[in-house]
């Protein structure tokens, strides 16, 4: 996978029931261009998709809060 125009735009703690536990993610958020999108998650149990933001409210994203503050984020971008 090649990329260009890499730009880190945040970071989101989310801490959530899972199981009979507590789960604990740490997703770092960054904008980039790709050369194409046929990228592959390197573990079974991860699904990557690739939605255009102002569609992301069609699809069940969690964390839930991502949705908000990727459109905060991006407002005025491409």
């Amino acid at each position: 996978m090649r990329s260009k125009n890499i730009k880190f735009l945040t970071l989101m703690e989310n801490i959530f029931r899972y199981r009979k536990g507590v789960a604990h993610e740490i997703n770092f958020i960054y904008r980039v261009s790709l050369k194409d999108n046929n990228v592959r998650a390197m573990e079974n149990h991860l699904q990557f998709s690739w939605i255009p933001l102002k569609e992301l409210c069609k699809h069940k994203v969690l964390p839930k809060v991502i949705e908000k503050e990727l459109n905060a984020l991006t407002k005025g971008t491409k």
